[in-house]
């Protein structure tokens, strides 16, 4: 069992890394005004990377 539980918590730790990684290249482009379509989706769902990323956060702390 506890083995499970690691690899949930490494796997939910890399999805943390993935998520900040998200937000940060969303605001460098914005802030930059490198705006590509990427970018362009990526902003528009912001407020589902910052919900993914509390929930995250609060599960692992």
């Amino acid at each position: 069992m506890a083995k499970t539980h690691s690899k949930s918590i490494t796997a939910m730790a890399i999805a943390v890394v993935l998520v900040t990684a998200i937000i940060v290249y969303t605001f460098v482009c914005l802030f930059t005004g490198n705006i590509t379509p990427l970018s362009r989706v990526t902003a528009m769902l912001t407020p589902v990377w910052f919900v993914a990323e509390l929930t995250l956060l609060c599960t692992l702390l």
